[in-house]
């Protein structure tokens, strides 16, 4: 998996998905608002969440005059591979994250819903994108 080609961009819709069996909770950023949109969808729905994802890349192009890249990033787990290249194959920037690699504040007790971290992971993901590869580290298929 090459993750250096990923860049940061006026014009890129970034997208977190945090997985389980039962459901995915996916968090997008638009380049022009602070928080971002988080979506539920049903554990591999893969139809409900390109047609989420397709939605938003359209709303953007909508708003920009111009058709972004979609850049999204989730932990590895049970949905690891398939899913990545699912996404690949429909033209989706996909990065699969080592969990143990992602940087905790050690400091007291960290509350921890999937809410929280979809947008830990979004704000991660953005942080990669801007060239802050410490960040975190890729899984290999």
């Amino acid at each position: 998996m090459d993750q250096t080609t990923f860049t940061l961009s006026a014009n890129t819709l970034h997208c977190a998905l945090e997985l389980s069996k039962n459901s995915w909770l996916l968090a997008i950023q638009f380049p022009d608002r602070e928080q971002p949109s988080l979506h539920s969808i049903e554990g591999g729905n893969t139809e409900k969440l390109m047609a989420t994802v397709i939605a938003a890349r359209d709303c953007w192009a909508k708003t920009s005059g111009v058709l972004p890249v979609i850049t999204l990033c989730y932990e590895v787990g049970h949905d690891a591979f398939w899913l990545a290249r699912f996404l690949k194959a429909r033209g989706i920037e996909c990065l699969v994250i080592d969990p143990g690699s992602l940087q905790v504040n050690r400091r007291g007790r960290r509350v921890k819903t999937d809410r929280v971290d979809v947008k830990m992971l979004l704000r991660t993901l953005i942080a990669w994108c801007r060239g802050e590869r410490h960040v975190w580290s890729g899984a290999h298929s």
